[in-house]
């Protein structure tokens, strides 16, 4: 198996990678770093004959916090050390813990967006916060375009979600000619 491009926070991970020119019986070992701005988490591997091994806990991952990533692996043996790769991965939330939020970024900006359109603000700057990131909007022209738009990701999201589910492709027509 090799490396997953996405991790959940929480769950018990493993896999494998045979690096021939670097077998652990020779004594080379491969670690992985998952590095992101201010965060990063140590991935050590354990031979397994000629493979390299990780066997992650859910208590691993556990505290392991959600977003982008690069996930680094190189081998070390003694004082020499190669990186081998380094690639892109995702860490999803933890949905066992108690601040887990399903919604995805765009349906959080779009019910702060429609909260904050209820309040029918009027003049003077307004300004919501989602995820630690904070938008300020100073018309209200502003907020009804950005509540459209985040309208649009939250159905596009949801129509990939259903043809994922079920299989089918929903933008199709029907029609029927008499």
């Amino acid at each position: 198996m090799t490396e997953p491009r996405t991790f959940i926070a929480g769950d018990s991970i493993s896999w494998s990678r045979t690096l021939h020119d670097y077998l652990p019986e020779d004594g080379w070992t491969l670690t992985y770093r998952l590095v992101s701005v201010g965060k990063s988490y140590v991935i050590n591997t354990t031979a397994n004959g000629s493979a390299h091994q990780v066997a992650l806990t859910g208590a691993d991952t556990a505290g392991w916090i959600d977003g982008e990533y690069s996930l680094v692996a190189w081998v070390q043996n003694g004082a020499n050390r190669h990186t081998i790769d380094n690639w892109r991965v995702r860490i999803k939330p933890n949905p066992a813990s108690a601040d887990y939020d399903p919604r995805s970024h765009a349906e959080k900006m779009l019910e702060a967006l429609r909260q904050l359109l209820q309040k029918k603000a009027g003049s003077g700057k307004q300004s919501i916060t989602v995820d630690g990131q904070t938008v300020t909007f100073t018309t209200w022209d502003e907020m009804v375009q950005a509540e459209k738009h985040y309208t649009g990701k939250v159905k596009a999201q949801r129509r990939r979600e259903r043809e994922r589910r079920t299989g089918r492709k929903s933008n199709r027509v029907l029609a029927r000619i008499r």
